[in-house]
């Protein structure tokens, strides 16, 4: 089972992390007790992760989800600015979290984020960055699953 993770104030619909199972929720960097666990689909859970869905609305036990049509990427400064801002981010995950069980991946990840040709890629690309990886076999996360 996935899950959506959201504070624990209700009157905010803010997705705070995504996690595909309960080894990934549990490896979650969290106090439980802030935030609101809510079981969603794998429908859902890939939905968000690829940002082809966004949170409409939520309650204490339930979310539901919105279709998104991501604008994707005119050029390849911008999909390299996406990266760079998602690599700011596990860098810091990594930087203080070396036991973490996720570590392994999310190292590994980052050396694709960063080793990754650009030049492959006809622009402008019309999908989000996630959606490009799961297209093209390259294995990914959504920065929404950092611990």
């Amino acid at each position: 089972m996935a899950y959506a993770i959201l504070p624990k104030d209700e009157s905010i619909n803010v997705l705070y992390r995504i996690a595909e199972d309960d080894a990934e929720k549990n490896s979650l960097n969290i106090n439980v007790d802030d935030y609101r666990i809510i079981e969603i689909s794998s429908a859902d859970f890939s939905a968000v992760q690829l940002g082809t869905k966004i949170v409409d609305s939520s309650t204490t036990d339930s979310v539901t989800f919105t279709d998104f049509t991501p604008g994707g990427y005119r050029d390849e400064d911008l999909i390299k600015e996406h990266n760079a801002q998602n690599l700011k981010c596990i860098e810091q995950f990594l930087k203080h979290n070396s036991s973490n069980a996720m570590y392994s991946f999310w190292n590994t990840y980052k050396s694709t984020l960063e080793d990754f040709d650009y030049s492959g890629i006809t622009f402008p690309m019309t999908q989000t960055w996630e959606q490009y990886c799961a297209d093209n076999s390259i294995a990914f996360k959504s920065t929404l699953q950092l611990p």
